[in-house]
């Protein structure tokens, strides 16, 4: 952080000029930004919105969900939604049962990780941090669509437990 931090105060300090006319080109200003987040966001607290507010108005009908990867293809809030956000889609299309099994895995492939990082592996070490990323991730994204690259994910997190359990992992 003190590095980033210092490569941004040297290119200010250093190309005054050019800083600030790549700063005006981004076109970000912080009161433009707290004005109106959802341009920056690229509609996503709009469609937040919208789906705290059916979670709101329709809790028994979140307790069961709606249905999975139904929220982009259907009216049934209104409008077809995309979520952008891996927690509140799961919570609204698979309801409760979908949302825990999520949380669920997530807290299940960090304690495996974290277990094989204290061991020393470097299979937990780079599945613990990179799923973290993942978890928080899943805040503005669905980014378990991204199926093609999970099974090396998961092979990954294989080779961890197989550390963590003192298994000899596969080369």
């Amino acid at each position: 952080m003190v590095v980033v931090v210092a490569v941004a105060m040297g290119f200010v300090l250093l190309l005054p000029e050019f800083a600030r006319t790549y700063w005006v080109r981004l076109g970000i200003g912080l009161d433009s930004i707290t004005d109106n987040p959802d341009i920056y966001l690229s509609g996503r607290v709009q469609s937040w919105n919208t789906i705290l507010q059916f979670i709101w108005d329709n809790p028994w009908q979140v307790l069961l969900g709606i249905g999975y990867k139904t929220l982009p293809y259907t009216h049934y809030l209104g409008r077809p939604v995309i979520a952008d956000n891996m927690y509140l889609s799961l919570l609204v299309e698979t309801g409760v049962l979908g949302f825990s099994a999520l949380i669920a895995m997530n807290v299940a492939i960090l304690r495996v990780s974290w277990k094989a990082l204290r061991r020393g592996s470097l299979h937990g070490t780079w599945i613990f941090c990179f799923w973290i990323g993942e978890s928080l991730q899943m805040l503005s994204g669905d980014i378990l669509t991204y199926w093609r690259v999970l099974p090396v994910y998961f092979w990954v997190l294989a080779q961890a437990s197989l550390e963590e359990r003192g298994a000899r992992p596969a080369a």
